[in-house]
């Protein structure tokens, strides 16, 4: 019985033996496995990383205002184009393509060059659209969408969605805000009375966190009903920021009144 028990024991040892060995043979050979696809992974994207920096680079140095020419904005929008042999959806890449497409077609816009226009404007919407199906949460993308689609085709009521998600995607972007508020502004007596409402927060908080210059530009761009309807907002802003405000605004439009704040042709003692 003893002699049974023993054999029994050891037969079942010898399983789990052979058992664990199997399961760490497996282990090694799915650790291989990964291993490889990562290496196959680095060796087919790396390439591609590689070519589009040069994109990525300039659309990012364009969102702060520099110049290139025209024939290296072209030749990286060549390369990127011919990085995504996989149709990798790279997020980044797709939004450098449409900055670049961007800045092509403002170029073109600004020097009035009616053979580039409609071409650039096309390569320019198509590219946005790539972007947001890699990145729809992209504020500033959404804002470059409702901005082109009016341009392409006029405006329509159905386009406030994109700018409405822009919103919903970066209310409180800075950088964005700048760019998408003065576009808003000249579209405000046509907008429902809550994305006005958004358009003219939006202003407000520019001025509240001390963006004065800018806000103070987009305010002289603004047509004079808008003006009215950006006062009246400003009458909630902290006064210190009013204040700051009226001082920017002064130097472009003197005559105009912060609620609250005396202007300087207002004070005869400092005559």
């Amino acid at each position: 019985m003893a002699t049974t028990t023993t054999t029994e024991t050891n037969i079942t040892i010898a399983t789990a033996i052979l058992i664990r060995s199997k399961s760490n043979g497996l282990l090694r050979a799915a650790v291989a496995c990964c291993g490889c696809l990562l290496a196959g992974w680095a060796a087919a994207t790396l390439p591609m990383f590689r070519q589009t920096e040069g994109a990525d680079r300039t659309a990012a140095a364009i969102l702060t205002g520099r110049s290139f020419p025209t024939e290296l904005v072209t030749s990286y929008i060549g390369d990127a184009k011919g990085a995504d042999v996989f149709g990798f959806c790279r997020a980044s890449t797709k939004r450098s393509l449409a900055v670049l497409n961007l800045y092509l077609y403002e170029e073109a816009f600004a020097a009035g060059r009616a053979d580039l226009i409609d071409t650039r404007l096309r390569n320019l919407l198509r590219s946005v659209k790539a972007a947001l199906h890699c990145a729809p949460a992209d504020a500033y993308l959404w804002l470059l969408l409702f901005s082109f689609e009016n341009a392409s085709g006029g405006f329509k009521a159905d386009n406030l969605a994109y700018l409405r998600t822009s919103y919903l995607m970066g209310p409180h972007e800075g950088w964005i805000a700048i760019k998408r508020n003065p576009v808003a502004l000249a579209m405000l007596p046509g907008l429902d009375s809550s994305l006005a409402q958004t358009v003219l927060d939006e202003f407000a908080s520019l001025v509240q966190n001390g963006l004065y210059e800018e806000s103070a530009a987009i305010f002289a761009a603004a047509n004079p009903i808008v003006r009215d309807r950006l006062l009246a907002r400003l009458a909630k802003v902290p006064q210190p920021s009013r204040e700051r405000f009226a001082k920017a605004l002064g130097a472009l439009l003197p005559s105009v009144a912060v609620p609250g704040i005396d202007r300087e042709d207002d004070r005869p003692w400092r005559r």
